[in-house]
Formats: C-alpha cells, structure tokens, sequence
C-alpha cells in the first residue's frame, strides 16, 4: 500500500487528493484507501475536469494493488545483466553520475563550435585548410551524417554504423583535401584562367 503523506492528505480519513496519472491534463481526484490493499477514486472539485474522469481515470486505482506491480526501482549492473531489485537512492544516483557524464562530455561543445561558424570567414586556401583541420580535430566532420546513424539505426548496431559512417567520412574528407590542391595545381599549370587573389570565392 502506498505511504500517504500528511500535508497531502485529509487527517478525518484515509483520503488523499492527487491526479490521474495517464494524460497531460492532470485531472484532479481523491483517492480513498478502504484497507490495506483496497482503493477507490472519487470526484475532486478541481479546474481542468471539476470533477469528472474519463474510464481509466475512474479505474487508476486498479493498479496499485495489482500483484505485478513495480514498488521498486530496478536497474541493471551491465549491459548484459539481468534486472534487479534496487533502492530510491541508488537509482536516483546512477541516474545523476550518468546526467553529470553527459553534461562532462558535452562541456566543450561552444568551444568546438568556433572553428565551425570560423570556416565562412576563410579567405585563402590556407585560411580554410586551417579551420578545416580544427573541425576535423574536435570531431565536427559529418556531424549530420553520424546524426542519422544514431538515430535511425537498432541499438545493437548503431556503434558499427557510426564508426563506418564517420571512418569513411573522414577518410574522404581527408583524400579531398589532398587531392583538391593537386586538382587546383593542374589549372594554375594549365594557364586556365584561374589564379591569384581574386579568384578565391
């Protein structure tokens, strides 16, 4: 049975003002605990259903004494690991050491994101060559690409999608960068028209 909480509650019986759990409107409701075991949902005058309920509404307290119902947290040791039975705490604080990781991990991010919005002000070769490498260096190349692999691929294969999206991917951006100045070379050599200051876009 659930715990009620004092401030929540009408001290006269065993009734509780809460909300549906099911949809976003809220709707307001009493829950009135007959026994150990036995719930009911009653009418509460409240602004969004003042009163009325829909039929899960009306049957939300059906659950709660359920024989299959979670009354715990549970969590796994591995990826592999079978669920087990764990307390508040120890979950809430797996929960917070993987949030502070994430938000490690991401840390860097404005600075990474300088080379990126720097590339439009190249104006030579060089110039370029040089904010390109720092996008290359903090990971940014193809960030649209590894975006779809990870979000349009199953779990147990999106590792080996990104890391062939973003091999490949990096392999090209790498060979183009060598073979464009050899490819600009040739027109320079040619006499095509092309070269000095001016012809940089």
């Amino acid at each position: 049975m659930l715990h009620l909480i004092d401030a929540e509650c009408r001290a006269s019986a065993h009734v509780c003002a809460t909300h549906c759990p099911y949809c976003a409107l809220q709707c307001g409701m009493h829950l009135h605990a007959a026994t150990a075991d036995a719930w009911t949902v009653t009418e509460r005058d409240f602004p969004t259903n003042r009163g009325g309920l829909c039929q899960k509404g009306w049957a939300a307290a059906e659950l709660l004494g359920h024989p299959e119902r979670l009354r715990t947290p549970l969590i796994r040791d591995g990826r592999d690991a079978p669920l087990r039975a764990a307390s508040w705490d120890e979950a809430l604080n797996r929960i917070t050491a993987a949030i502070g990781r994430a938000q490690a991990g991401t840390a860097g991010t404005p600075w990474g994101s300088l080379p990126v919005m720097g590339v439009g002000l190249a104006h030579d070769y060089p110039s370029f060559l040089a904010f390109r490498l720092a996008i290359g260096a903090i990971g940014a190349s193809f960030v649209i690409t590894q975006y779809h692999t990870s979000a349009m691929f199953a779990p147990n294969i999106v590792g080996t999608a990104n890391a062939t999206a973003a091999g490949w991917g990096n392999l090209g951006g790498g060979v183009t960068q060598m073979a464009m100045p050899l490819l600009f070379g040739t027109f320079l050599v040619s006499d095509a028209g092309v070269g000095g200051a001016g012809d940089w876009p």
